[in-house]
C-alpha cells in the first residue's frame, strides 16, 4: 500500500510520526464523553415488560467481545417518557471501560439506546465511525491499559477525555472508515467461518459422546427405558441410581494460607485461580476454604444449570460457596466427568435446583445427589472412556486450530487498523 507525501512527528508516544498534513488533538476536543445509568432489580423488572415506544437498554453482556456486535433485544425497553436516562445516539459508539471487558468491548450503534454506566458512549463531531476504529489502535489500547485503576479495574471518562486522536481532514476520514469497514467485514467474515467449523465440531462432539456414555459401545445390545428424557434408552443390564451411589459430600476445612486456590469454570472446568486474571475477584484469604483433593469434583451450585463444575486435577482449596466432592464407588471417573460436563446433565441440575429467579438458581448438595445417573459396569465405563479420549482429544485439536486461526485473523484486523487510522499507510 502507498504511503503519504511527507510525515512528521505527532510528540506522542505510540503515535510515532504522522501525515504532515493531519493534526493532534485530544479526545474532548472532537467527542463528547458521557456513562449511562445502571438499573437495580427493581428497574430491570419494570422495563421488562413490553414497551413499544422505548429504548433498548444496553448492558456490557449486549456487546460481543469478538465481533464487536451489539444485540439490541435482551428484553429491556426504557419507555421514551422516562426521563434522567442518557441516551446514546444512533452513528456513536459505546466502549466498555469498567470490568474484566474495560477497553476489549465496543459497538457502533445504528439506533438510539439507553446503557448501563460501565458503558461510555462516544458522541463524536468528526466522522464517528473514523472515530470508533481509532479506539481500536495500538496507542489508544496502549494507553487505556496504563490508565486502568481500581480493584475491579476500569479508566475514566475524564482520563480518556484526554487521549489524543491523530485527525486526518474530514474527507479522509470518510475514506479510511470506508476502507476499513470493507477490510475488517472480510476479516469478520473469515472469523464467523472459523466459529462455525468449532461449532460443527462440538456438535460433532457431542454426538459422539452422548451415544457413548447413555448407549454403550455394543450398537446390538438390548436396551430399556431410562426414566430420563435426555438420556432416553440405556442397555438393559445397566442401572440407574442417584448420585449418592457414587459420590459423598465433602466438607474439609483448609488452614494453610498458601494453599493452591481452585476455581471452576462453565468452558473450561477445574482450574488454579492464578491461571487466569480476575479482576476485582480474588480471595483475601484461602483460611477455612474447601480442601479439594485430586480427582475431586467441584461444583458452583449457584452456576451448576449452566455446567459449572468439573474433577480437578490439583490439590488445593475453593471457595466455602462451592461444593466438594468425593468419590466413594469403584467407577471411572473420566467417564462420569465425560457425562457431566458434555451431555444434557445441566438440565437436571436445574431441574433439581430452585431459586426465585434464573440468575439466582442454585442447586445444593441434597439436590445434586438426588439426579439419576447411567451406571455401568465398571468394565464398560473404562470401555467407553478409552474409546472416547483420543476421539474428543482430536476434535479438541481441530477447535484448537480454529481459535488460533481466529487469533491471528484478530492479530490481522488490529494491525490493518492501527496502520490505518495513525497515517502508517495511504487508503
Amino acid at each position: 500500500m502507498q504511503r503519504y507525501d511527507s510525515y512528521k512527528d505527532s510528540g506522542i508516544q505510540w503515535l510515532g510520526e504522522i501525515p504532515s498534513h493531519w493534526e493532534v488533538v485530544r479526545t474532548k476536543t472532537i467527542s463528547r464523553l458521557y456513562t449511562g445509568n445502571s438499573l437495580n432489580e427493581r428497574a430491570k423488572e419494570k422495563y421488562s415488560t413490553p414497551c413499544e415506544d422505548a429504548y433498548p437498554y444496553i448492558s456490557s453482556k449486549d456487546v460481543s467481545l469478538e465481533t464487536e456486535d451489539v444485540s439490541y433485544d435482551n428484553g429491556l425497553r426504557v419507555p421514551k417518557t422516562d426521563y434522567g436516562f442518557e441516551i446514546a445516539p444512533a452513528n456513536s459508539f459505546l466502549l466498555c471501560i469498567e470490568g474484566g471487558s474495560a477497553g476489549r468491548k465496543r459497538a457502533f450503534l445504528d439506533k438510539e439506546v439507553c446503557f448501563v454506566n460501565k458503558l461510555c458512549c462516544f458522541n463524536s463531531t468528526i466522522h464517528s465511525k473514523f472515530h470508533y476504529y481509532t479506539t481500536q489502535g495500538f496507542y489508544f489500547n496502549s494507553k487505556f491499559k496504563s490508565c486502568m485503576q481500581g480493584l475491579i479495574g476500569g479508566v475514566s471518562v475524564s482520563a480518556i477525555k484526554d487521549f489524543y486522536v491523530a485527525l486526518p481532514p474530514y474527507n479522509e476520514q470518510q475514506a479510511i472508515a470506508s476502507y476499513l469497514d470493507n477490510a475488517t467485514a472480510k476479516i469478520d467474515e473469515a472469523i464467523a467461518q472459523q466459529h462455525k467449523m468449532i461449532d460443527l465440531l462440538n456438535e460433532r462432539k457431542q454426538i459422539i459422546i452422548n451415544n457413548a456414555v447413555t448407549k454403550g459401545l455394543n450398537p446390538n445390545v438390548k436396551m430399556k427405558d431410562s426414566g430420563v428424557d435426555w438420556i432416553g434408552e440405556i442397555p438393559e443390564h445397566w442401572e440407574m441410581k442417584r448420585l449418592k451411589s457414587i459420590l459423598s459430600v465433602k466438607d474439609k476445612r483448609n488452614v494453610d494460607p498458601e494453599a493452591l486456590l481452585l476455581s471452576v469454570y462453565t468452558a473450561i472446568g477445574v482450574r488454579p485461580r492464578q491461571e487466569l486474571e480476575e479482576r476485582g475477584n480474588r480471595a483475601s484469604t484461602v483460611i477455612n476454604y474447601k480442601i479439594v483433593s485430586k480427582g475431586d469434583l467441584i461444583v458452583n451450585r449457584l452456576l451448576a444449570w449452566m455446567g459449572a463444575y468439573g474433577l480437578s486435577n490439583y490439590n488445593g482449596v475453593t471457595s466455602p460457596d462451592y461444593d466438594v466432592y468425593s468419590f466413594h464407588a469403584d467407577v471411572n471417573r473420566g467417564y462420569y466427568e465425560t457425562l457431566f460436563r458434555n451431555t444434557q446433565f445441566k438440565s437436571d441440575c436445574y431441574k433439581y435446583g430452585h431459586g426465585i429467579m434464573m440468575m439466582r438458581w442454585r442447586t445444593y448438595s441434597d439436590e445434586f445427589l438426588s439426579i439419576n445417573v447411567p451406571i455401568p459396569p465398571k468394565q464398560e465405563q473404562d470401555a467407553i472412556f478409552d474409546y472416547l479420549k483420543p476421539q474428543i482429544d482430536k476434535i479438541e485439536e481441530g477447535a484448537l486450530h480454529c481459535n488460533n486461526m481466529i487469533f491471528l485473523l484478530q492479530e490481522r484486523k488490529q494491525i490493518i487498523i492501527n496502520e490505518v487510522v495513525t497515517g502508517k499507510v495511504k487508503v
